[in-house]
């Protein structure tokens, strides 16, 4: 009887330990609604942005409060959580002309100019919505099939899943009523290159030409978390030895 009892909490362990992955609910989550704390990471997991410039706080978001970014300014967010083969990232944003004329920028960024991080989302000067990923210090890019416009809010989001049937990276684009408007997918897999530089938003610093000019809202960044159910393995492998002796 012990021996069956251990052998069912073998194989329960077992699967559960290919299932070692929960999804994180807000890893980060920075909805700008705080007048006197704009950078506070309502997720409740303590990864407060520290504001540059700083950005402008404006009251007409797309969802209350957000950053008005004039192309000098940035968020940054240290010591963000590694992703390695998920990785969930979006924001509002609403394109205005820089002060110095450019039209594009980078809303969400886990690396550097010319250097290798992990993840970026970013607008180009033609007001394309744009996501990249860096594996084995490749890039990989995906540009959206619908453009954005001056003034107006929509929400972007980039999706990477990097392992199983269907691995890929998405770039979702929804207008400001939050009805899709545009869903671009390239098939990738494999783990992303670890960064080792902050979560920023609003800027690459290594190339000021690339900052931002426009509104950021409500900025989510998922990262998925591995679970502890190593023990019940542990314990199923113990009671099975200790039946054999």
């Amino acid at each position: 009887m012990l021996k069956r009892v251990s052998t069912i909490l073998l194989v329960i362990g077992m699967i559960m330990s290919w299932n070692t992955v929960t999804w994180a609910a807000d890893t980060g989550y920075w909805s700008f609604d705080n007048q006197a704390d704009p950078g506070h990471d309502d997720s409740g997991n303590g990864y407060d942005g520290i504001l540059f410039g700083p950005p402008t706080w404006i009251s007409d978001g797309q969802v209350n409060g957000a950053l008005s970014f004039d192309g000098d300014d940035y968020v940054e967010v240290p010591n963000y959580p590694t992703a390695t083969t998920y990785v969930e990232f979006s924001a509002w944003v609403q394109p205005k002309e820089a002060s110095d004329g450019r039209h594009g920028g980078y809303i969400v960024l886990n690396s550097t100019y010319l250097k290798y991080g992990s993840y970026e989302l970013a607008v180009t000067d033609d007001l394309i919505p744009r996501v990249r990923v860096y594996i084995d210090k490749v890039r990989y890019e995906l540009d959206s099939s619908e453009a954005l416009s001056f003034g107006e809010w929509a929400h972007i989001q980039g999706i990477y899943n990097g392992t199983g049937p269907g691995a890929g990276l998405t770039l979702n684009v929804y207008d400001a009523s939050n009805n899709i408007i545009g869903t671009d997918y390239v098939a990738v897999s494999g783990t992303l290159d670890p960064s080792s530089y902050s979560l920023y938003f609003g800027v690459d610093l290594g190339n000021s030409l690339t900052s931002w000019g426009g509104g950021i809202d409500e900025v989510r960044v998922y990262v998925p978390e591995p679970a502890t159910l190593g023990l019940l393995v542990v314990g199923g492998l113990a009671l099975l030895r200790r039946r054999r002796k």
